[in-house]
């Protein structure tokens, strides 16, 4: 598997290019982006499928946008005002994570659920087409 890396200071996950398999590629987080959440990618012989966490974002601060091959998470985790906070770790703000899908993933049929801070995306592989043996006449 070749790959090119590029990788700029700063957030946490602000890569470049970089292959999660040869045909599964992220694509680099965008200046608007506060902070890209880590997303789980993984495949079966059916779908290939990300998880990502989002604790405390509501359903609609979230958004799963799909457009030609790129498949992207945005939205906005909004800071609590419980008053000064001596450390701050968690991340907040506008994020946005993309990816570059592979030709095998059926664009039509990409589903995505939310439930108790969990975001499952499911994208089915299309249908290999079948091979059929053509007898040649003489």
């Amino acid at each position: 598997m070749i790959c090119d890396i590029i990788v700029k200071q700063g957030k946490r996950g602000d890569a470049g290019f970089f292959c999660v398999k040869p045909e599964v590629k992220m694509a680099p987080l965008p200046e608007e982006a506060e902070w890209g959440p880590d997303v789980d990618v993984g495949e079966t012989d059916e779908v290939i499928f990300m998880v990502a966490e989002f604790p405390g974002v509501k359903k609609e601060d979230l958004k799963v946008i799909q457009e030609k091959d790129v498949i992207s998470i945005q939205g906005n985790k909004k800071k609590e005002k419980d008053g000064k906070y001596l450390l701050e770790e968690r991340n907040q703000g506008y994020f946005q994570r993309s990816f570059i899908l592979p030709r095998e993933v059926d664009n039509e049929k990409i589903k995505a659920e939310y439930k108790d801070g969990i975001l499952r995306i499911r994208m089915p592989k299309k249908e290999k087409a079948k091979t059929r043996k053509i007898e040649v006449n003489l």
